[in-house]
């Protein structure tokens, strides 16, 4: 199922709109910082595609961990290396990572997969492919509930058409997929 909007222009106005990140969370208990301390350790390299604003990038830096950050925009890296110069960050497609094979102990992707189109399942092979064999990948979704469906709903009627959003589906097609 698809959600429609002009993600190009969404995500070109919130860049403008929004600096980076804090360089670190207060609270350790919310998505995705939890999730990303329970399975990460600090002797794990960790790779982390579509970092954003730089919200767990930094924080994971900060507090010593080993980790890899790949943004497709290029205005954000920049943006985010001219804040904390000594990230290790770079602009690249997560359908097609500059990395080895097994090259990451855990692979984080947080609200990236699902807007990837048609391309989903070349992103999710490759992290596998980089991630190494026994290691975590965690990556977050979109699941389809009655506020999306909504939206949805919403807006084929305002604009009468469909453009692709985002990939939405219950957590069985999910790991289905």
């Amino acid at each position: 199922q698809e959600l429609a909007y002009d993600r190009e222009g969404f995500w070109r106005n919130y860049w403008q709109k929004h600096s980076v990140d804090r360089e670190e969370f207060i609270d350790l208990d919310i998505y995705p910082i939890e999730l990303t301390l329970k399975y990460s350790r600090k002797t794990d390299r960790i790779l982390e595609c579509g970092f954003g604003a730089g919200r767990v990038i930094r924080h994971l830096t900060k507090h010593g961990y080993q980790v890899q950050g790949v943004e497709y925009d290029p205005e954000v890296v920049d943006q985010l290396r001219c804040v904390e110069p000594g990230l290790n960050v770079q602009q690249g497609d997560i359908c097609n990572l500059p990395y080895l094979d097994g090259s990451f102990d855990v692979s984080l992707c947080f609200g990236v997969v699902g807007g990837l189109e048609s391309k989903t399942g070349a992103a999710l092979r490759e992290l596998k492919r980089v991630t190494r064999a026994g290691g975590m990948i965690l990556v977050s979704v979109m699941l389809d509930n009655k506020a999306r469906w909504a939206q949805r709903l919403l807006n084929r009627l305002q604009r009468g058409e469909r453009r692709f959003y985002a990939w939405i589906d219950s957590p069985d097609g999910w790991q289905n997929y």
